[in-house]
């Protein structure tokens, strides 16, 4: 199976897991929810909803996660072991506006929060459960799969919305057709 085919697939399996963690919130998982290739789509009606894994970047590395610099690849078995694939997770939804005069109350603006620090912890544990999993992730992104969390960052109250996105590395091995 090729290597993007296999970064495309658990890509989906992230995005369903994470789902399945936000059902488990008071807010659930949003209607909106679509494994995209690069940055997250600009124009979203936010107050629907929004769950995105987007697959960033991919790269060779011989000790994951640093990227294999000046690496030349001859064959999947002569090279790097791991091809890393950089996802981001985003959750947005609606954040409370005011009017020119007058701004959004602090009870509206705490209940976003919390939401945003709910929706941020299931995240986490949507992605942390998903690939820890062997079961599951072995026959999509093989033997010796490698994956770390990284940083989480919030993103607005901007346009209307409101999320974060959790920055997830994943080291596919290239040595499985030899």
């Amino acid at each position: 199976m090729p290597q993007f085919d296999r970064a495309y697939k658990l890509g989906a399996l992230i995005l369903e897991c994470v789902c399945a963690k936000l059902l488990e919130t008071t807010a659930g998982c949003p209607g909106r929810r679509c494994l995209v290739p690069g940055a997250v789509p600009e124009h979203v009606d936010c107050c629907e909803g929004q769950l995105t894994v987007n697959i960033l970047r991919g790269y060779p590395s011989f000790d994951f996660p640093n990227p294999a610099i000046g690496s030349i690849t001859r064959n999947n078995c002569e090279d790097a072991p791991y091809t890393v694939i950089t996802y981001a997770v985003q959750i947005i939804r609606c954040a409370p506006v005011g009017t020119p005069r007058k701004a959004p109350t602090c009870d509206k603006l705490d209940e976003s929060a919390f939401t945003t620090m709910i929706d941020m912890d299931a995240v986490r544990q949507g992605v942390i459960c998903c690939l820890r999993d062997t079961d599951t992730i072995t026959p999509v992104a093989g033997e010796p799969f490698k994956w770390v969390l990284g940083d989480q960052e919030t993103y607005g109250p901007e346009g209307g919305c409101v999320g974060s996105t959790a920055i997830v590395l994943a080291g596919l091995p290239t040595c499985l057709e030899c």
